[in-house]
């Protein structure tokens, strides 16, 4: 769940006109210049061949998970990948595809987030801070949450002190492990409420309370299907504390700029194109 956060952080700059979607990433990020592609993969022996890639990354390839990049535990390769002597990929590993070409869920928002630091020229808490969360209300939302907020917690609910520093996201980790470097991909620790007041949001156009964070027009784009007739599929775990990626309509669903796009109607969840 920090992953909307850190797509509608870049969007704000989108908006002021900062960088844009098509943008090759590298213009901000030179580390992203010269991405390579695996050729190949042997999986018996971890030997691998890369090539260039056939077309530089924009800013949307990250922010629709079609950049080519992976996590662990969403592919073997990368779970298996071990790099020769000299060789750095500092979101993860080689693409497994080129950009644009197909869809998988990747390290891509963590390079959102590189890119808000780099072109708001803040560290990405304190421009979530400033821009999203203060404005928001959004108060007990944070990469490391204090001592005395969980305390606080436990002692004015039933739930353990933990319950108050539950990240909503898609990567576990332990309550008391602090982020000395937040990334954009993960990590953020909230309440339902601060959450709550995050969504409704969205779904009041990009203000809330009479405070506007994002133009309804952004907020209308970052919902529409910018993968265009690509689409998103489900996907094996790679790794057994991973649940896999089933949850979609597998080769239906789309993606926006941050966010699944519903395909089905399914009793009780969400409607299509929400």
């Amino acid at each position: 769940m920090t992953k909307p956060v850190t797509s509608l952080a870049l969007m704000q700059l989108v908006e002021q006109g900062r960088l844009g979607l098509d943008d090759p990433a590298e213009k901000y990020l030179p580390e992203l210049a010269g991405l390579k592609v695996f050729e190949s993969f042997d999986a018996a022996t971890g030997a691998y061949r890369l090539r260039p890639a056939s077309r530089p990354a924009t800013v949307k390839h990250f922010l629709t998970h079609t950049s080519g990049l992976a996590y662990p535990f969403t592919s073997a390769i990368w779970r298996d990948f071990k790099p020769r002597a000299g060789e750095t990929y500092p979101f993860g590993g080689p693409l497994l595809f080129d950009p644009g070409e197909r869809w998988h869920y990747s390290t891509s928002t963590d390079v959102v987030g590189r890119l808000v630091e780099v072109v708001s020229g803040q560290k990405l808490e304190d421009y979530f801070r400033q821009h999203i969360f203060a404005p928001l209300k959004m108060d007990d939302t944070s990469y490391n949450v204090p001592e005395a907020k969980g305390r606080a917690s436990s002692r004015n609910s039933s739930a353990p002190a933990s319950a108050w520093t539950a990240p909503l996201n898609c990567k576990s980790r332990s309550s008391g492990s602090p982020y000395a470097a937040p990334i954009g991909g993960g990590g953020l620790a909230s309440t339902a409420s601060d959450y709550g007041r995050f969504v409704r949001m969205l779904l009041n156009g990009g203000a809330l309370d009479g405070v506007r964070v994002l133009k309804a027009e952004t907020v209308a784009l970052m919902g529409q299907n910018h993968i265009g007739a690509v689409s998103v599929p489900a996907l094996k775990t790679a790794l057994p504390r991973s649940a896999d990626f089933t949850f979609i309509a597998d080769g239906r669903d789309k993606w926006g700029l941050g966010f699944l796009i519903t395909a089905d109607q399914v009793p009780g969840k969400r409607s299509p194109a929400a």
